[in-house]
């Protein structure tokens, strides 16, 4: 069986999952172009440890504020996320991130969405699929930047998000000092 076919298999399986532990699943699909040696590398960590793509984490604190992060690298602000470790759940992943990122400690309460990035490398191999699953939860305490160049809480999403799906994100009014 082919790469894109073993990894559609997956992909298929692990929404089907995601439906039976937190019910219906938001699918959002995109195709993005990728270097063949990125194609590679997630054929590859599939093929090792048998899991694919990563999560991010759509955090509030107790007044309903926004968790978002900038990386070191770029102005946009985020969700924090990681790729998966090998055997790492989902939810691990998730909380790990904010973790990282951010310096708190993250319950997860449930899924926002369930993204599909179709890996397109140009070659004419069939495109494979990448995920990302985006769970929701709450946070407290003020965030202590680990590996984001900048971690923070927000009553408005700011101007420069890092991708439109985070627009959705449901905050409490104006941005916070």
């Amino acid at each position: 069986m082919r790469a894109a076919e073993r990894l559609t298999r997956h992909v298929r399986a692990l929404a089907a999952d995601l439906a039976a532990d937190y019910g219906e699943v938001e699918l959002v699909r995109r195709r993005r172009a990728v270097s063949p040696d990125e194609y590679d590398r997630v054929v590859e960590a599939f093929d090792s440890f048998g899991q694919v793509g990563g999560a991010c984490a759509r955090m509030t604190d107790p007044d309903g504020r926004a968790l978002l992060v900038r990386p070191e690298t770029g102005n946009e602000w985020f969700d924090p996320g990681r790729g998966l470790d090998p055997g790492e759940s989902y939810e691990a992943c998730a909380r790990r991130a904010v973790r990282e990122a951010a310096g708190l400690e993250a319950t997860v309460t449930g899924l926002e969405q369930l993204r599909v990035f179709c890996l397109d490398d140009g070659t004419g191999r069939p495109a494979v699929p990448d995920v990302a699953v985006v769970l929701r939860g709450h946070a407290d305490g003020e965030p202590d930047p680990g590996t984001a160049a900048a971690a923070r809480w927000f009553e408005a999403l700011p101007d420069g998000l890092g991708y439109p799906e985070l627009s959705e994100f449901p905050t409490t009014g104006s941005a916070s000092p």
